[in-house]
């Protein structure tokens, strides 16, 4: 071999674009749990589910929301008890009365109602955190995320609503 140290620097570059090239955004950390189903607010929005961890007595659930719609002024988490809530596998349900403790969707956190521009192509991630889980708890069997697009000129989506179902940890 003439040049045995840029075969090695070829070797090396070759490795790292297949090592990137084999991991997918949808690709999750071991141990960050599993859904079995989603079903979005609207076709136009791609949901996809990032993980949830359990620490302690909290869970934190995080996905995605990719516009492939028009730009939207405001995409709102609606977060009254009533539109989004947890539910385990045992049946208690978590809401902003009882667990969640934060969410956050793009840069605004907090329980109460939020809203974020989402521009077309662009997209957005969302981070809930329950508190209080059972240790004997294992997953949600339902989580139902109030979500629409709440502008004035905002295209309509066809429901008001994201559901995963069976969410583990």
């Amino acid at each position: 071999m003439k040049h045995p140290i840029k075969v090695m620097r070829l070797f090396a570059i070759v490795s790292l674009v297949a090592l990137l090239t084999s991991c997918s955004s949808d690709d999750a950390p071991e141990g960050s749990g599993s859904c079995g189903s989603i079903s979005s607010c609207d076709s136009r929005y791609d949901v996809k589910f990032v993980g949830c961890n359990r620490k302690s007595d909290k869970v934190v659930m995080t996905y995605t929301i990719t516009n492939n719609g028009e730009s939207v002024d405001q995409l709102k988490l609606w977060q009254h008890t009533t539109y989004t809530y947890f539910t385990t596998d045992d049946g208690q349900t978590f809401n902003k009365e009882r667990g969640l403790i934060n969410s956050k969707i793009g840069k605004e956190s907090g329980i109460g109602d939020l809203s974020v521009a989402v521009g077309k192509g662009k997209s957005v991630t969302v981070t809930h955190t329950i508190s209080g889980i059972p240790s004997s708890v294992k997953k949600f069997s339902t989580v139902r995320i109030g979500l629409y697009n709440y502008g004035t000129y905002d295209w309509k989506c066809s429901s008001e609503r994201i559901l995963f179902y069976d969410v583990t940890w």
